[in-house]
């Protein structure tokens, strides 16, 4: 029996009667909980995974090569957190219309996604750290190449946001203020742009390009 072939065999035993499953003959983990409680499960590469589940939601949390992936929820929510290659992964929902989706890939990417009441989904890929937080409406984040992307739309009511940095330097960031209102902000090769629905959005594009589309306007 290989080495990994024991690891498996010892985290199946430990977790025996526990919503917990080990990805067999890969280099990878998966946690998943429903309405269970907290597990965790790892491989000695550092590969980790976490889910915490209350109250009657599912959280499930995949991680292969290295990566760190956490979801937990609250309240019916449903989290799905996968990550990869050196990446970190997590999600959080809370209450029946909660959805979480972060997926991150890559040495130093990030995905965060909270969505309460309300979707949320970030993926952070090739360096990239992506943002989603939801309280009311929808949530959206991208980021790859060393870019950054926060979508925000946690008080307001029926908000659309949606951020998405490409490349290093280049910062998103949308958080709506106004009711019903909408931001989508894009960025590139280093520019940086931000927008809240409300007033007037900024954009600087540098050496790449920045774009916002909303309801305060456009640039």
């Amino acid at each position: 029996m290989s080495w990994k072939q024991a690891l498996i065999v010892v985290a199946v035993t430990l977790g025996m009667g526990a919503p917990v499953s080990v990805i067999a003959g890969s280099d990878g983990v998966t946690c998943v909980s429903k309405g269970r409680g907290f597990n965790t499960n790892s491989l000695m590469d550092g590969t980790f995974c976490q889910v915490d589940s209350e109250t009657g939601g599912k959280s499930t949390a995949k991680a292969s090569n290295g990566g760190q992936a956490s979801a937990d929820d609250f309240m019916f929510g449903r989290a799905t957190a996968t990550a990869s290659d050196g990446a970190t992964a997590d999600a959080d929902a809370t209450f029946r219309k909660g959805k979480a989706k972060a997926k991150a890939t890559g040495n130093n990417s990030s995905a965060t996604a909270i969505g309460s009441d309300c979707p949320a989904s970030a993926e952070g890929k090739t360096g990239g750290s992506a943002t989603a937080n939801c309280g009311t409406g929808k949530a959206t984040a991208s980021a790859s190449d060393g870019g950054i992307a926060d979508a925000e739309t946690t008080v307001t009511p029926d908000c659309v946001v949606k951020a998405t940095a490409t490349g290093m330097g280049s910062m998103s960031t949308a958080d709506c203020k106004v009711k019903g209102g909408f931001v989508t902000v894009t960025t590139t090769g280093g520019g940086v742009a931000s927008g809240d629905g409300v007033t007037s959005p900024i954009c600087t594009p540098n050496s790449g390009t920045a774009t916002v589309k909303s309801s305060g306007g456009n640039c």
